[in-house]
């Protein structure tokens, strides 16, 4: 990924002590065109720094908890950040409550940060419809 990408996936980084060189973005696996925004994907920047454990799989499915936020929410992660938070498509800043029942960097951290991702963006005007969408190919799965 370019400098120009990341960018555009978060200004803020310019500005923090974070050297952008060494972020991994795991990139949302489509665009969402139907809507007016600029950005058709939104942004999760997570204190999470192993891409390996967006593999742990999501409960109540047999997907990935990465495919999830890439795939039915239309969401680039953005690893090793200051803090967890979410950027909707119009740019809001979403700040997630950190949770010391789990530690930073483990596969229960990652459920609970897609859990909470998933009903941010569920709580939102294009959101809800992906959230119905996808409860209705998994209806099994814990929210």
């Amino acid at each position: 990924m370019d400098k120009t990408t990341v960018d555009k996936l978060k200004p803020e980084l310019i500005q923090s002590n974070k050297n952008t060189t060494s972020m991994s973005v795991l990139t949302a696996l489509r665009d969402r065109d139907n809507v007016s925004f600029e950005n058709k994907t939104r942004n999760f920047s997570t204190t999470i720094d192993d891409k390996l454990l967006f593999e742990t799989n999501y409960p109540g499915t047999d997907i990935t908890c990465g495919y999830v936020l890439r795939f039915y929410f239309y969401t680039n992660i953005l690893l090793n950040q200051g803090q967890s938070e979410l950027f909707s498509m119009d740019g809001t800043q979403f700040i997630l409550e950190k949770s010391d029942q789990f530690d930073e960097s483990s596969s229960d951290q990652v459920i609970d940060q897609t859990k909470s991702i998933i009903n941010l963006i569920g709580g939102m005007n294009f959101g809800s419809s992906e959230l119905s969408d996808f409860l209705d190919l998994y209806p099994n799965v814990t929210r």
